[in-house]
């Protein structure tokens, strides 16, 4: 997922957050990750 991110802003350099935003937004889709497996683990 986080690679799909990196990719993301590759293809679109003006819209890169700041660094903040960036780590936030992978630390928000590693918890969805998270989440999703612990579901899956119910």
């Amino acid at each position: 997922m986080i690679d799909e991110l990196l990719h993301f802003y590759d293809i679109s350099p003006t819209h890169i957050p700041s660094y903040q935003q960036f780590c936030k937004m992978i630390e928000d889709e590693k918890q969805k990750e998270i989440e999703k497996i612990i579901v899956l683990q119910k």
